[in-house]
């Protein structure tokens, strides 16, 4: 006879799935060993007893009813498969989302800053921007600068930041503008002159059609700043790059500007327009600059250090200086021809400020979950239309977790939490099944305790409750329980060991 036994330790669970939700069988069986076990609990039966009373207090009589009986266990860990298996017999795919919790801040950037090699071999000039105009012919005679207030003269002009005014009399006549545009081009441009008698030579919309002397093919624009290949040229908004080595002459480009079709015919491509294109990110417009500095030298650059930085300029720039024109939303910055091989750093400001979070683990952006600002008050989440409607403390987010903010915003520390989505884990999607399906698995429950090992085996059970839950300041367990059911030909519901 063996000894009584005496249980301490929490044992052993092994799940073996039997049946999905569906109620379809899985072959071969499938098994889990519960992990952490602890807090096990195996009844053996509940029974709803049926009293008979007479006249008295007690009962007389009494006779057990119906019975059920239940497993219950707490386990500590728990993973996606498992909880699969315990409690929805269902299926789990790839791939898990996760929500990142920005607990450090986040600044928005004040400025944007990128470091360019001033190369000879890619080389712009911008049609769209004069400098200055040269002559203007109105249906073939010369026409007069007018510096008056009053209307312009007939046969005259007049000039402003590139918007030109004509009299009420030339409308419709044909007039050739020639003009010195920014990196040393010098153009010729014919249109007619509007019913509006104003014509803005800045506001270039698009190039129809180019020839040149040989052929010249059109790359796509290239914002990493790519040096198009001898024979080719990329355009962006009016500015032209082209390779240091092109030698095409007379030039033809037919384009929209100012809602009027232009002709311009440029006879030589400049040969000292060394130019550097800033795209500012996303739809945001270049303001202004705050800075460009020397920061790698070949040796040139006279009088200009390491960090310090460049004088701006106007016109064709000396050694040591920068010009800077606008074009749309992007800005062209022309260096001396002498400073070439040098690298500066340009840094520059934006109508509104423009942020792109990158999720950990290589995962993908998936939803916005809020912003806060240092004082810990969320923003105000507007919809994505133009951003420079943004005011201080709105904020805008597109679908791939581009975050867009006022300027005013500009150096202020966020905080941006947001769902992201990862290849690595795993996914169950809990479904509404129909009512009566249910996954069914059996039970192993396993122990030893002063040399005596046990064992209760339920060859049928359907889960009933699973509670998930966390605490602050000691480790969160997960309890499932079963409710235990009977052979329908056999009536036996399980069976217990015991060694001895």
């Amino acid at each position: 006879m063996s000894e009584p036994q005496v249980v301490f330790g929490a044992g052993h669970v092994h799940i073996t799935q039997v049946k999905d939700a569906q109620g379809n069988k899985i072959n071969p069986p499938q098994v889990i060993a519960a992990p952490a076990v602890q807090n096990v609990s195996a009844d053996f039966g509940k029974a709803d007893v049926k009293s008979m009373y007479g006249q008295k207090e007690f009962a007389i009589h009494a006779a057990q009813g119906k019975k059920s009986t239940e497993v219950s266990f707490e386990c500590g860990e728990l993973y996606l498969a498992m909880l699969n298996a315990l409690y929805f017999g269902q299926s789990v795919a790839g791939g898990s989302h996760s929500i990142r919790r920005d607990t450090a801040g986040t600044l928005v950037p004040e400025y944007y800053e990128r470091s360019v090699k001033i190369t000879a071999a890619r080389k712009t000039f911008q049609l769209n921007n004069l400098v200055s105009v040269t002559g203007v012919l109105i249906a073939g005679v010369a026409a007069g600068a007018y510096t008056g207030l009053e209307a312009v003269p007939t046969g005259q002009y007049k000039v402003s930041n590139g918007v030109f005014s004509f009299a009420a009399a030339d409308t419709n006549k044909y007039t050739t503008i020639t003009y010195l545009a920014v990196g040393g081009v010098t153009v010729s441009s014919q249109l007619k002159i509007p019913e509006t008698l104003s014509f803005n030579s800045h506001d270039f919309t698009a190039q129809l059609t180019l020839t040149a002397s040989a052929a010249f093919s059109r790359e796509t624009y290239n914002t990493e700043g790519a040096t198009p290949a001898v024979g080719s040229y990329q355009m962006d908004k009016g500015i032209y790059i082209y390779n240091g080595a092109e030698t095409r002459t007379h030039l033809v480009i037919t384009h929209t500007t100012d809602g009027r079709q232009v002709t311009s015919t440029i006879e030589a491509l400049p040969t000292s327009a060394v130019g550097v294109i800033i795209d500012p990110p996303a739809s945001s417009v270049y303001v202004a600059t705050v800075s460009v500095r020397h920061t790698k030298s070949t040796g040139g650059m006279a009088g200009v250090a390491l960090g310090d930085e460049l004088t701006a300029g106007s016109g064709t720039p000396t050694t040591g200086q920068y010009v800077v024109t606008t074009a749309g939303q992007t800005a062209i910055y022309t260096f001396a021809v002498a400073d070439v091989g040098e690298t500066v750093k340009i840094t520059y400001t934006t109508d509104f400020e423009y942020m792109v979070m990158t999720p950990p683990n290589a995962g993908e952006f998936v939803a916005d979950k809020g912003v806060r600002g240092a004082n810990g008050l969320p923003l105000t989440r507007v919809a994505l239309t133009s951003p420079v409607s943004l005011l201080h403390n709105q904020y805008a987010v597109s679908n791939a977790g581009a975050y867009y903010f006022d300027s005013t915003n500009a150096g202020d520390r966020l905080y941006i939490d947001y769902e992201y989505s990862s290849s690595e884990g795993a996914t169950l999607v809990i479904a509404n099944n129909d009512m009566g399906s249910t996954p069914m698995v059996s039970l192993d429950i396993s122990g030893k305790a002063e040399g005596q090992e046990w064992l209760i085996k339920y060859p049928r059970a359907i889960p009933k409750a699973f509670g998930f839950a966390t605490k602050m300041d000691d480790f969160g367990t997960h309890k499932i329980t079963y409710e235990v059911l009977a052979d329908r030909m056999s009536g036996e519901v399980g069976t217990v060991y015991m060694t001895s």
